[in-house]
């Protein structure tokens, strides 16, 4: 289907009235509203680079609301696997705070630990 100037304007109207929806719905799925107005306007960029995918113009909320939780399952990946990462270093520094806040000597902390 060819966008026609104004179907895009339409559409542009659309995506503007949905921005507030899709950043809570971000939120929701994510659990992160730090990150949910960064994945709505992603969600809005995809949406438009696949406007002609979109076949039916009076089910955009549906259509945006799908693209939104792909966004959010990627973004969800993504995050696992960097705190994946960063666990082993995280987890040994955590465990080197906890060891050096005890009012026991730090000898016996550590072979408590091991």
């Amino acid at each position: 289907m060819l966008a026609t100037p104004d179907m895009t304007e339409q559409f542009t109207a659309a995506l503007t009235s949905e921005r507030a929806r899709l950043v809570r719905l971000c939120a929701r799925l994510t659990g992160s509203s730090a990150a949910a107005e960064d994945l709505a306007q992603e969600t809005l960029l995809e949406a438009w680079r696949a406007l002609e995918k979109l076949r039916d113009a009076s089910g955009i909320s549906p259509w945006l609301s799908a693209i939104a939780r792909n966004v959010c399952l990627r973004y969800q990946r993504r995050r696992g696997r960097e705190l994946a990462h960063q666990l082993p270093g995280d987890a040994e520094a955590w465990m080197a705070a906890e060891l050096l806040a005890d009012d026991e000597p730090l000898s016996l902390a550590v072979e408590d630990a091991e």
